[in-house]
């Protein structure tokens, strides 16, 4: 955790080290996070990132919403990200 933001769940490493589980992410405020990337940022995050394994090929699923977020003059509200990326490793496809 850093500040009020926490990042909790399960991995672990299948037979050829990838990881399987997954990680709930629950951020109230993103300035503390930003500025570990030396960013400046407000606003609050929360959902989900699934890493699982597709026929060998590894898999993350990424479910997030937010109330607001802002960083400089860009700023959003009440939004989603709901994506799948497939074969992260070696062909990295986005949906």
């Amino acid at each position: 955790s850093l500040a009020d933001n926490k990042v909790s769940g399960d991995l672990a490493l299948d037979d050829s080290l990838l990881p399987l589980g997954t990680l709930t992410l629950e951020a109230p405020d993103i300035g503390p996070l930003a500025a570990l990337a030396g960013q400046t940022a407000a606003g609050d995050v929360q959902g989900s990132i699934r890493l699982s394994s597709d026929g060998g090929a590894p898999t993350v699923a990424i479910d997030l919403t937010s109330g607001s977020i802002s960083r400089g003059d860009l700023a959003a509200k009440t939004t989603a990200v709901n994506a799948l990326v497939a074969n992260y490793l070696k062909a990295p496809g986005i949906s």
